[in-house]
Parts: C-alpha cells; structure tokens; sequence
C-alpha cells in the first residue's frame, strides 16, 4: 500500500492528541455527578464524585455531591464516613458538622446528633438550621425543656420567606411541649383565658388576619381572631386547631386542650391535634399531681404494676416512669417490669433506652406477644422498617394466624406497607 501525504497527516492526527481532549477534567466529572444528583441516579453520581476526589481529593463539590448522593441512597454509614473524611480534607467545612446531625438524627442516634448539631451551632451561631435539628433532636431524645429552647432559638433567627411554614412548624411543636405552660406570668395566662373573641368577618378572613398576625408573633391578637373564627365555624377544624397552638403558646393549656379535644372529635385522623392534646393532658396531669401519691405505691409488685399500666392508659409516660424507676432496681429481671418501662420510654421519645428494657423484656418472655408488638411499634417510630416489619409480622402470627380478628387489619396493613419496601 502506497504510503501517501493523507495517511502520514491521519497518523499524527491519532497520536498527537492534545492530553486536555484524551482525558476529561475534575470540573467535567463533577458537572456530570452534579447532573445525575438531579436525576436522582444515585449511584451514578456517587461514581462520579468519588472519580472526582481520586484526582483532587481537596475538591469540595465533590465532597458534598458525594455526601448528597449517599444520603439520597440511605446509606447512612457511608455518608457519616464521607462527612467525616471530608472535613478532615476540608477543615473549613463546617456544613458537614451539620450534615453529621442530621444523619445520626435519621439514624435514631439522638445524642451523636445532638453532639453534632452542637458543634455546627459554635461555629455557625448565626445559621437557623442547626437550632431547628437540634430541636428535632433532643425531643426525640425526651429532653422538651432543650428542646423548647432550641426551637426557640430556631423562631427567633429563621427570616428568610422561603422558611416561614418551618418557622410555623416550629410553633407548632413549642406549643405541644410539655415546658411551654409556667413561662408565662399568670396575669397574663389570665388574661388570655378571658379574652373576647373578634367576629367582625366571616371565616375565611379572620383565619386570614389570625395567620398574619400569628406570623407576626401577635399572639393576644391572633388568639381572639381564631376565637372569632372557631365560633363561626361549626363544622371544620382549622381555626380550632390554630386556636389550640396559640393558646398553648400562651400557656393557658385547659383552652389548648378544649380547642384540640374539638378538632379530635370532628377529625380522629388529625395526628397532630392527637398527640398535642396527649402532650397538653399530661402537662395539667403534672401539674396537678406533682409526682406520685397513689395508694398503690405502698403496695404488692402486682398493684404497682397496674398503676404503672394505668397511667400509661392515661398517656402520662412520665407517671408511669416514676413507678417503674424503682421497681426495674428492685426486679432488674422481671419481664413484666421491663415491657411496662420500654412502653412508657417509647411513649417519652426516648427509644435507645426503651429498645435495651424491651429486648430485656422479651429474653425473658421470648414469642410474648405484647412485647413483640411494643418491638415493632418502637422500631416503627424509629424508621427501621425491617425490623418492625419483622416483629410485627411475629406478633400477627403469635396471637391471630387465621386472620380472623378484624381489629389487627390496620396493622397487618402496616406490615404490607413494609413488606413492599423491603
């Protein structure tokens, strides 16, 4: 063959490729991670953003489409890892002290996120973000006064528009802690009881001023527009639901409870207006009782179990952990004293103590139905789909195997639910 001018020209053409096209740059392979992360191709992104950092391990867009990519996959301990190895790269990075809260957060490790909410607070004081997860976090963790404070601080930094149904949730929550009632001086608790409520409107447009003047932090003007507009409205739950988070707000903690008992009756499905009404009770419960003076204190191991269910019946955890404090010293192996603690643990938010007293529980009870259900009501809430899955679906099979009690259809539906997750 006829070695010719054109075939010389195609030769250098091959090998004299600039290395600029052979190879393609950082900021491409990030461009392209970035893409997938908008796609939600998870995978993809995290091979692209590790690509990344294998050619510039300093590169800090990589580092956090690589964090984002992991915790879009759920893939909580491979995110911890990246977020730590990160800012070991990347001293400045203080966001990862942030993303680090937020997955121990998920992961239902509350003090590792409390720790870390804590250390993006010190370096980042200003940021609303982190008083609001560490909010979230000491409430799950049973700690309300902490949290009341945090999501305080959270309320009082968070400006931007875009965050005010944030600021509103925040609310929301200050209100259905239990803390919330005795801040208040008691003229003023007063006065919010008797309040005269505004009716000079229909109800679309006194919710409408209630709200302004809510986000406002108006409070005694707010609670006698939702007044108004609870007195008008005969069928729905809004402005009684409203009503009930600015009066506790306000501590007068009986109106928060008639305007959520309200809202309960009209819409037992309303999950909020439930667990704030329980929240409410138990804080007038407190404060009336002032700890635990019932006969059967004094008595057998048998009757202060039964005070101890009685007040878990009542949604009063706090009661019922100062019956069982002591009985779980006293009977360290006593199934029925750990079932009870787990439960009333749960029902406080503080789950890590509350799954050590139910696997006690069922060491010494293994296949005990109540305690197979109070396993997988606890890992329900604490988002471990597998494991409640596993426990209830024990728990169905231990007390009704023919499907003939039409009462657990709501929880065989959960365990469907979690059977199609998985």
């Amino acid at each position: 063959m006829k070695f010719t001018r054109a075939w010389a020209l195609a030769l250098v053409l091959l090998f004299c490729v600039p290395a600029a096209a052979q190879e393609t740059s950082v900021d491409e392979i990030v461009s392209s991670g970035t893409a997938a992360l908008k796609s939600k191709n998870w995978i993809k992104a995290e091979a692209s953003f590790r690509e990344a950092l294998s050619r510039d391990p300093k590169n800090r867009d990589a580092w956090v489409g690589l964090g984002k990519a992991q915790v879009g996959r759920k893939n909580w301990d491979a995110a911890i890892e990246t977020y730590t190895k990160g800012r070991e790269a990347l001293p400045d990075w203080h966001r990862s002290l942030y993303q680090l809260g937020y997955i121990y957060r998920k992961k239902a490790e509350y003090d590792r996120a409390i720790e870390f909410y804590g250390k993006y607070i010190e370096v980042a004081p200003d940021d609303p973000d982190g008083y609001f997860g560490l909010g979230q976090s000491h409430r799950k963790n049973g700690e309300d006064a902490k949290a009341l404070g945090a999501f305080r601080s959270y309320i009082e930094r968070e400006k931007r528009p875009s965050e005010q149904k944030w600021v509103a949730r925040a609310k929301e929550i200050v209100a259905s802690l239990e803390g919330t009632a005795g801040d208040e001086p008691e003229e003023e608790v007063a006065a919010a009881q008797d309040e005269a409520p505004i009716v000079d409107g229909d109800l679309g447009s006194l919710v409408e001023r209630a709200d302004i003047a809510y986000q406002e932090n108006n409070l005694p003007l707010a609670s006698r527009l939702y007044r108004g507009a609870a007195q008008l409205d005969e069928d729905g739950i809004e402005a009684h639901y409203k009503l009930g988070v600015v009066l506790a707000l306000r501590g007068d903690l009986s109106g928060a409870v008639r305007a959520w008992e309200v809202v309960v009756e009209r819409d037992p499905g309303m999950e909020q207006a439930a667990t704030n009404l329980s929240r409410a009770r138990r804080k007038l419960a407190s404060q009336r009782d002032k700890g635990v003076d019932d006969a059967a204190l004094h008595g057998t191991l048998e009757e202060q179990l039964d005070l101890a269910a009685r007040y878990l019946a009542e949604a009063r955890p706090v009661m019922a952990l100062r019956v069982l404090d002591p009985l779980a010293d006293e009977h360290p192996e006593d199934s029925r004293v750990r079932l009870l603690r787990g439960r009333a643990l749960a029902s406080a938010g503080r789950y890590d103590e509350a799954r050590t007293d139910l696997e006690l529980s069922l060491a010494g009870r293994p296949g005990d139905a109540d305690v197979l259900h109070a396993l997988g009501r606890l890992y329900l809430r604490t988002g471990d789909g597998d494991r409640a899955h596993y426990f209830l679906e024990r728990f169905l099979a231990r007390v009704d195997p023919a499907h003939r009690n039409r009462d657990l259809d709501p929880t065989r539906e959960i365990v469907k639910k979690l059977e199609a997750q998985q």
